[in-house]
């Protein structure tokens, strides 16, 4: 199986940050409450002097199912996890910000994949999911979260793909042809210069800035080229706007600077907390 996930790593140029593994699907229930149903994720409430709900600028959407995992994790990932007692329980955690106002696309995009999750858990189906995995301790105990990039089949074809998952580089491959929802909003047209340093791209996913960076590398390469930007030369390229824009005034606060950005857009659709953290308490 370990060379199956070499072929389909290679197929589809996932990238090293990503597990692959062959699990289960199963629906998870918390309280009586179908996780496994697009559902709002809990949030802080802010109550006005006057007793009224303040305004949620950030809400949060997820689809959570239980997982059986059939195949190893990387050891770096594993390993600490054979002294566990008990086995912590795993999970794909698919969650994203729906923006103020809402973007239908992304819930849309949501509702889809959790009937395809709930498919597969019904059916039993054994398939292999590509995911940037986390542990975390939540009410003191250990679990491990799996933010899924894509679900393949053992034949290798592609039953549901992140559409933030090329966007970041995470995986070079097509969306499945059963695949309706494939944008995280509306596709607007690329600013000359992006306006504002934290500003988001909303059907990219991608800061605007490192959205606009790709577009022009893309445009200075040579026609015939094929090859995504890398991402260096991306961040290269914002860095020095933020030089030129006196938003940092040296190279190393610009490359610092570029990169947070980068990982705040990241972090809101694959998790926080870097690739393999050790357990922490979530914020």
């Amino acid at each position: 199986m370990n060379d199956n996930f070499a072929d389909l790593r290679q197929k589809f140029r996932i990238s090293t940050l990503c597990q692959i593994f062959e699990v289960t699907l199963h629906p998870c229930w918390e309280e009586g409450f179908p996780r496994h149903h697009v559902h709002r994720l809990p949030t802080q409430v802010v109550i006005e002097s006057k007793g009224h709900l303040g305004v949620d600028l950030d809400p949060q959407m997820g689809v959570v199912l239980h997982v059986m995992r059939h195949t190893v994790l990387l050891p770096l990932v594993n390993d600490p996890l054979l002294k566990s007692h008990p086995t912590p329980p795993e999970s794909i955690y698919f969650a994203m910000p729906v923006g103020t106002p809402l973007l239908v696309q992304r819930t849309l995009l949501m509702q889809e994949a959790s009937r395809v999750f709930i498919d597969l858990s019904q059916d039993e189906t054994r398939v292999v999911l590509v995911a940037i995995s986390h542990r975390r301790l939540i009410n003191r105990h250990l679990v491990i979260r799996h933010c899924p990039v894509a679900l393949a089949s053992h034949e290798g074809d592609l039953l549901w793909l992140h559409p933030a998952g090329p966007n970041y580089g995470l995986i070079r491959a097509p969306f499945p042809k059963a695949q309706r929802r494939r944008t995280l909003g509306p596709k607007l047209p690329l600013k000359r210069d992006p306006d504002f340093f934290n500003e988001m791209d909303d059907a990219t996913g991608l800061p605007t800035m490192y959205a606009y960076a790709k577009e022009c590398l893309k445009a200075a390469q040579e026609a015939d080229e094929k090859e995504e930007p890398v991402f260096a030369a991306v961040l290269d390229f914002q860095a020095q706007s933020l030089i030129r824009r006196a938003i940092a005034e040296d190279a190393e606060t610009a490359i610092t600077l570029a990169t947070q950005q980068f990982l705040r857009g990241f972090e809101s659709f694959f998790g926080m907390g870097g690739l393999f953290p050790e357990p922490g308490h979530l914020d």
